[in-house]
């Protein structure tokens, strides 16, 4: 697996401390989660809405990823216009990918419930649910944040998923109750909702997927220490 951070060398916000500094800070994160909102709606009628979602999910990520994890000092518009448009095709086959699996799915499920009525193949159909849905949180941080193919973002988010459990658990915890929360509070749905959707699905599998690639650095450091110590050992064992 690649890198997952490809940061920008841009500066770090500055973080003052104090009282009014905080609700200046507050105050700009409500307006960027609200400026993502409109920039959704608009981005996805730019793409004829069936054109424009997924795109728009994919760039809400990254822009997430910049802006409130990595705290870069981005500008929100550009940032959120130029990934629209770079992963505009991926991530449009990417995301009908899994409708299409998604839909398949409850298809087979409706099928089995009204025709077939067999206990063992709705359990096999509910863990095949199960586990398309823990690979569909991976899914956008994986391709907003590697260069890899549409075969490898299924496959790598597939690993990453069954590997950071806890992170995926979160993730959708997480969109629940920020969707419970949209449809419970009007004004935070119609202003907020699409965002506070999207940041557990940016936040949760960005930090599973960095604490990957942490202990892939220490497994590497591990191997390269003991293979420098065969190394002198086999140099000693020469020179006796």
């Amino acid at each position: 697996m690649t890198n997952q951070t490809d940061q920008t060398n841009q500066p770090k916000e500055n973080k003052r401390k104090g009282f009014i500094p905080f609700v200046t800070r507050t105050g700009e994160k409500i307006a960027n989660l609200f400026l993502m909102q409109l920039f959704f709606i608009l981005y996805s009628i730019k793409g004829a809405i069936v054109l424009g979602v997924f795109p728009s999910i994919a760039a809400m990520t990254r822009t997430f990823i910049d802006w409130f994890i990595l705290e870069d000092a981005i500008q929100i518009h550009p940032t959120f216009k130029d990934n629209w448009s770079k992963h505009f095709k991926k991530a449009n086959l990417v995301g009908y990918t899994l409708l299409l699996a998604f839909g398949f799915l409850y298809f087979d499920l409706r099928i089995n419930e009204q025709f077939i009525q067999s206990p063992a193949l709705h359990t096999l159909l509910l863990v095949i649910l199960f586990i398309l849905g823990f690979l569909t949180v991976y899914t956008f941080p994986i391709l907003v944040g590697h260069g890899l193919s549409y075969k490898d973002i299924f496959k790598q988010s597939f690993f990453v998923s069954l590997s950071t459990p806890l992170s995926t658990i979160a993730a959708v915890l997480g969109v629940v109750l920020a969707f419970e929360l949209s449809r419970h509070v009007i004004f935070i749905g119609l202003f907020f909702g699409v965002p506070l959707i999207i940041l557990p699905l940016a936040w949760f599998p960005y930090n599973g997927l960095k604490k990957i690639e942490e202990l892939k650095d220490e497994f590497k450091k591990e191997d390269e220490k003991k293979q420098k110590k065969k190394e002198k050992e086999k140099v000693n064992t020469d020179d006796v």
